[in-house]
């Protein structure tokens, strides 16, 4: 079985329809528009219809990389969310937009939660 490396993806069998990004095995990787497409996004898992999208290596790396930067700065996650609620978006891109946000938002949920207290909270002065 092909094991690939995969970003910011929530626990089999959770049902918290976190966006996955992961490399394809080679079966799956195509050819369009002269582009290979050897990764997938995966958006809205938790929905009856999850969409699937095969892109480019340098478009996966760059959500993960705009996922560590929400992850890391609550205040660009915050505007996000706000131009999520005010601006007009396709409804892929709030898809896209909504899944970044909740991914990011568990992300660093999971971060806070296994982050050790500060001596003066534990008890070690």
């Amino acid at each position: 079985m092909h094991h690939a490396p995969v970003a910011a993806v929530s626990n089999p069998g959770d049902d918290d329809g976190l966006m996955r990004i992961s490399r394809l095995p080679a079966p799956l990787v195509r050819q369009q528009g002269g582009v290979t497409k050897d990764w997938v996004v995966l958006l809205d898992e938790d929905q009856p219809r999850p969409v699937a999208w095969r892109v480019h290596a340098r478009f996966a790396g760059y959500l993960i990389g705009r996922l560590a930067t929400l992850i890391d700065d609550p205040s660009a996650l915050a505007t996000l969310e706000n131009r999520l609620d005010g601006e007009h978006f396709t409804m892929e891109a709030r898809t896209l937009f909504s899944d970044i946000i909740r991914t990011a938002r568990g992300h660093a949920s999971r971060q806070e939660a296994t982050r050790p207290l500060p001596p003066e909270h534990n008890g070690d002065a």
